[in-house]
């Protein structure tokens, strides 16, 4: 990778954590505000640029996952499901997949990111709001069914071990994900 894909990496990473800050608090305001058009338009842009921008700098995990999400978003906005709190919820667990996969490439412009059980939470939520029985959420955690996955070139949720290229990691070849997050990262909030 040369230095001015890394640079444009770099920034666009940068930009997504000041989109995320953002996101938490507008999908928050859904909840109380669902038919709001105002907030389902700043969701939407939220979601569409996100995916945009992470395709064009070849970040494809983020860009996959976020087009179910933005599916989502399109289906609140266009009336077929409501806002309810399984929807926002699942928005809310969205924010927090971008938000690791984001840290994972922070520390590794290579790392992958396996986006198919918030993808599939997602696609759950619209089916399960869609069906009118919008109280039932899903119950797929991703957490729950990731520490037993191999992990070699594909990055889950903090309890995957990540490969880590020996010529930056001299010491070992692998360390979990929050082994690799800096210290001020890896305390509660």
């Amino acid at each position: 990778m040369d230095e001015f894909e890394k640079e444009i990496k770099e920034d666009f990473l940068s930009e997504a954590r000041d989109l995320l800050q953002e996101a938490e608090g507008v999908f928050l305001r859904l909840e109380d505000n669902p038919q709001d058009e105002e907030i389902l338009n700043q969701i939407f842009r939220l979601a569409h640029n996100l995916k945009g921008t992470s395709k064009a700098v070849g970040f494809d995990d983020i860009a996959e996952f976020t087009h179910s999400a933005e599916s989502l978003i399109l289906k609140i906005q266009n009336g077929e499901i409501a806002a309810t709190k399984m929807i926002v919820s699942v928005l809310l667990e969205f924010k927090d997949a971008v938000d690791i996969a984001i840290s994972l490439l922070e520390m590794d412009l290579t790392a992958k990111y396996d986006c198919t059980e918030i993808k599939n939470k997602i696609v759950e939520a619209m089916n399960i709001a869609e069906s009118g029985n919008s109280q039932e959420c899903p119950q797929v955690s991703m957490v729950e069914t990731m520490p037993d996955m191999p992990c070699d070139e594909t990055v889950a949720p903090m309890e995957c071990i990540v490969s880590v290229d020996p010529v930056t990691e001299p010491e070992t070849s692998e360390k979990t994900v929050l082994e690799m997050m800096p210290r001020e990262s890896q305390e509660p909030q």
